[in-house]
Parts: C-alpha cells; sequence; structure tokens
C-alpha cells in the first residue's frame, strides 16, 4: 500500500471512529519492516493493475464496550479483596499466601493459551491483580485496627462465598482481555483505560484505597501480543 492511499485510510478510519479509538486498535508497525522497505525500493511495473475497492468497517461502539468490560472486571477483582480480607481479619491467615497465588497465577496462564492471550502478558496482569489485593487487605486491615468501628461483623466462608467467585471473575477477565488485545496493544490506550477506570470507580463510589487498586491493577493490561 502506498503512503499515500495508507493515509488516506487512517483518516477514513478517525472519522469513524474518533482519534483515540483508532490509535489503540492500530498495531506497532515496526520502521524497519522489510515488506515496507521492499515496497519503496523495488522497481515499479509498467502497468499498475487497480486493485478492488475495499471497504474497512470497525465498530468503535463494540471497541468501547471491550475496553469497559477489562475496566469492569478489573474493579470487580479489586472489590473482592474486601471479602478477602474480611475473612482473615483475626485470624492467623497471612495476607499473602504465595503458595495458593502461584497456583492460581499457573492456572490463569494455562487457561490464557486456551483462550488465545498472550500467557506472558496474563502472568504479569494475574501477578497485579495479587500484588492489588495484598495491598488492598494491608489498608483494610490498618483501618479496622485504627477504627474498631468499621470491623467486618461476620467473616465470609473462603471457600464457599469467596473462591467461587474470583474464579468466575478471573476467567471472564482473561476473555475479556482477549477480546481487547488488539486494542490495548498501544499506548494511546493508556488514556481511555483511565478515563474508564476513574468513571467506573465514580459509579461505584469507591474509596482512594480502592480507586488507586483499579488504576494498579490494570498497570499490564497493555500487550504487545
Amino acid at each position: 500500500m502506498s503512503a499515500i492511499r495508507r493515509s488516506t485510510l487512517v483518516l477514513a478510519l478517525a472519522g469513524v471512529c474518533g482519534v483515540s479509538l483508532l490509535a489503540c486498535a492500530m498495531p506497532h508497525v515496526n520502521s524497519a519492516d522489510p515488506l515496507d522497505s521492499e515496497a519503496t525500493t523495488s522497481a515499479v511495473p509498467a502497468v499498475i493493475p487497480r486493485p478492488a475497492p475495499v471497504t474497512v468497517t470497525v465498530d468503535g461502539s463494540a471497541a468501547q464496550k471491550s475496553l469497559r468490560t477489562v475496566v469492569q472486571l478489573t474493579a470487580e477483582r479489586v472489590m473482592t479483596a474486601d471479602t478477602v480480607a474480611a475473612a482473615k481479619w483475626g485470624t492467623s491467615q497471612p495476607i499473602d499466601e504465595l503458595t495458593d497465588e502461584k497456583a492460581v497465577v499457573d492456572a490463569a496462564v494455562a487457561q490464557a493459551a486456551e483462550v488465545g492471550l498472550n500467557q506472558a502478558s496474563a502472568q504479569r496482569v494475574s501477578n497485579d491483580q495479587f500484588a492489588v489485593n495484598n495491598a488492598v487487605h494491608g489498608a483494610l486491615f490498618a483501618r479496622w485496627t485504627a477504627h474498631p468501628a468499621q470491623r467486618p461483623a461476620q467473616r465470609p466462608d473462603l471457600a464457599a462465598d469467596v473462591r467461587p467467585a474470583l474464579d468466575r471473575v478471573d476467567g471472564q477477565l482473561l476473555s475479556a482481555l482477549r477480546e481487547a488485545q488488539l486494542l490495548l496493544s498501544g499506548t494511546a490506550c493508556a488514556t481511555e483505560v483511565s478515563q474508564e477506570a476513574a468513571a467506573i470507580a465514580t459509579e461505584k463510589g469507591l474509596d482512594a484505597i480502592h480507586r488507586n487498586g483499579i488504576h494498579q491493577a490494570l498497570g499490564h493490561a497493555y500487550f504487545s501480543g
């Protein structure tokens, strides 16, 4: 594709989808791509056949929905930290349980392969989820220690109440990341995702602990393949 035709196509897409979503959807182009080099250095044939018209359709609403789903599930995952913290409060269970966490991360990596998601990306995202949840646990423990009236009145059952919910969210999040993989491959999506995170946090009335947790949990949601 010539530089002129490529520029025309980009401008057309920008008019349909908006500049921010277009920047997210476009894959990274290596300036040293041998195909581009060949296109600019090879001899031009005497007769250039006219290509058939190509119609490109990008569903901006679907792209926006896929990004929002990733952020919504991330927020839900962060919010489960409250239930886990309540289950551990007043017990001898540590905040971070490295053996259990590794098993969950390994399972997420295996599931990523099944849904077609980059496994290294899935591992980073899963590790971020645990780091954030543990940070939220610590913040809640400190709050409950300082303010006894805010301590949980009941202790949830980790196996019966928490684990099924975590497994559901984790599986859905991997699928959502796969759906949004192309969009999340561009650094311009950071602004879009950050705006979605702020909007969802406002909708749910989240405090600073959980707002920060959502942003941190999305730290490795941007990947290249």
